[in-house]
């Protein structure tokens, strides 16, 4: 925190006071306690704002939502059997872009172009475009 006393008239000083700025992104309230009162659960991010009153986008710095996850929305619902077959599914269907035939795929993954072929069959992969 910046202050600085200026005086604004003989008798009055101006004291500018710099006070970085934040945003409030959550605020949960908890059961009433006992007490009367609520636990209050907040999460704060600071803001940069240097320039005038207006905030731009780049003075916010917000968490990246975006990013992508461990599991991101992967599901686990199911057995194991399920779970490891959805798992599979994206995997082939991800690196088939990048290795577009069962060969190509199966040199990338290091198992047999047929394992692949089967695979890619079961799960309905294809390099057509729908």
């Amino acid at each position: 925190m910046a202050v600085s006393s200026q005086p604004d008239s003989p008798t009055r000083p101006i004291v500018r006071v710099q006070v970085p700025a934040k945003i409030n992104l959550a605020l949960a309230v908890g059961p009433r306690r006992d007490d009367g009162y609520h636990d209050l659960t907040t999460l704060f991010q600071a803001v940069s704002l240097s320039d005038g009153k207006l905030i731009k986008p780049e003075q916010i710095r917000l968490p990246d939502y975006d990013a992508p996850q461990p599991l991101g929305a992967f599901s686990l619902d199911g057995g194991l059997e399920q779970i490891v077959g959805r798992f599979e599914k994206v995997v082939l269907e991800t690196l088939y872009r990048e290795h577009p035939s069962s060969r190509l795929l199966g040199k990338r993954l290091g198992v047999s172009h047929t394992t692949i072929a089967n695979k890619l069959r079961q799960y309905g992969i294809s390099g057509e475009k729908g």
